[in-house]
This record gives structure tokens, C-alpha cells and sequence, in this order.
């Protein structure tokens, strides 16, 4: 007897578009991941005292160890850039802009994110402009300059801004109760045993004023559910 072979079912291909998007998708959402990674531990990443003078180191160029160079003091620019934009962003929340005029508001809240911009710009501009530099010197240093760039620039954007208006409110609201809050987190508690501080060791006490101050920048929704505030 003969028996006719079963021919194998056809599969069709991966379509090279979805692979496409599929990696595009990859890409974006590692370089979010990334991004939140800086903001969130932006302090971490300056190796380099932002004050400390070292004349032997000054004003050298983007390098493996100086990522965004020095100035003329020999202090790395990438750690002051860092540091001051997290100072910048504590004195809007200390006192911050009102939301009565919304381009007065962005650009309050965003002014590390410009400063950041008109810093490392031109430096990119220069790397690619400058004749004297190799192809692949050229295309290291524009590189540096740009992952420097992106490092100032999402370590400087606010991602928690607070209004005048919003800081008024919560102020009226509870006036000089002391409120808690933990060392992570962006909310700060009425209620010292509220059940989302159940896994804080540490918790630091203050007025709404210096919660504020400390990013902590709205009231946790349970104490807020308990104390009937809207």
C-alpha cells in the first residue's frame, strides 16, 4: 500500500513591519524606563563634588570621566548642572508660580530643562562644527555631549510641579498641623499610623510648608478620605 505523505501545513512569515514596531516599542519604553531611572536618582549619578576646584582639571573637554567637561575651575559641569537643577525645582516648590498664567508656569517650573538646553547645545554644535577633530573623535564627543544633554535635561524637568494655588489651598486647609511623610514618595500623611506609612522606618515630620519644600506635593488620598478633605 501506498501512502501519500501529509503535506506540512504553510506558516506564514513574521511580518517585518510588526517586527519593526515591535523593536521601535522596545526601544521607547527602555529609554522611558531610562529616563525615570535618571530623574528619580539623578543625585546619585554626579560622581564629582559640584563645588570642589581642581585648577589641574579645568576646562577640559566631554570626556569618559568628565562627561559634559569643566569649567574653568575644574569643577565637572554635569554635576553642577544636576545639583542645580534639584535645587532649582526645591525653590519652586518653595515658592512657586501661579497657574494664572500658564506660559509663566512652564517655564518657572521648566527653567533647569532651558538652562540645560542653552548649556549643551552649542557644545554639540561645536563638536560637530569643529574641523580639527577626526570622523570618530568627532562622533564620541558629539555623543558624550548628547547623553549628557539628556542626563541634565531629565534630571531638570519637574515632574511633580506645584502651583501657588494648589500650595495655598493645602496650607488653608490645614493651616500648621503637623504632617508626615516618608523618604520615598511624593505624598505627605495627617495621620502618622495611615496604612500607606506601614512600610517607612523612617518618617520625617514637618508643616505642610516644608512637606511642600521636600516634594511631597499633594495629601495621601486615605488621610484625605478620613479627614473628609476634598
Amino acid at each position: 500500500m501506498i501512502r501519500k505523505r501529509a503535506q506540512p501545513t504553510p506558516t506564514r512569515a513574521p511580518s517585518p513591519r510588526k517586527d519593526n514596531v515591535r523593536g521601535k516599542l522596545f526601544f521607547f519604553t527602555a529609554l522611558a524606563l531610562a529616563f525615570v531611572a535618571v530623574a528619580a536618582f539623578s543625585p546619585a549619578l554626579c560622581p564629582f563634588d559640584p563645588y570642589a576646584q581642581d585648577l589641574s582639571c579645568a576646562l577640559q573637554p566631554p570626556s569618559a570621566v568628565h562627561l559634559a567637561g569643566t569649567d574653568r575651575y575644574g569643577r565637572d559641569m554635569l554635576a553642577r548642572v544636576i545639583i542645580g537643577s534639584q535645587l532649582w525645582k526645591k525653590a519652586n516648590h518653595i515658592d512657586p508660580a501661579s497657574e494664572a498664567s500658564p506660559t509663566k508656569f512652564w517655564l518657572w517650573n521648566n527653567m533647569g530643562v532651558i538652562v540645560c538646553v542653552v548649556a549643551f547645545v552649542p557644545l554639540v554644535i561645536l563638536m560637530l562644527s569643529n574641523k580639527n577633530l577626526d570622523k570618530k573623535t568627532k562622533a564620541i564627543c558629539t555623543v558624550v555631549a548628547i547623553i549628557a544633554l539628556l542626563i541634565g535635561g531629565v534630571s531638570s524637568y519637574d515632574f511633580n510641579p506645584v502651583s501657588a494655588e494648589e500650595k495655598e489651598a493645602a496650607v488653608e486647609a490645614l493651616g500648621d498641623e503637623q504632617v508626615y511623610w516618608a523618604p520615598f514618595g511624593k505624598v505627605y500623611h495627617t495621620h502618622e499610623d495611615c496604612s500607606s506609612l506601614n512600610q517607612s522606618e523612617t518618617l520625617t515630620v514637618g508643616t505642610v510648608e516644608q512637606a511642600i519644600a521636600a516634594n511631597r506635593t499633594r495629601l495621601c488620598y486615605f488621610c484625605a478620605q478620613q479627614d473628609n478633605i476634598t
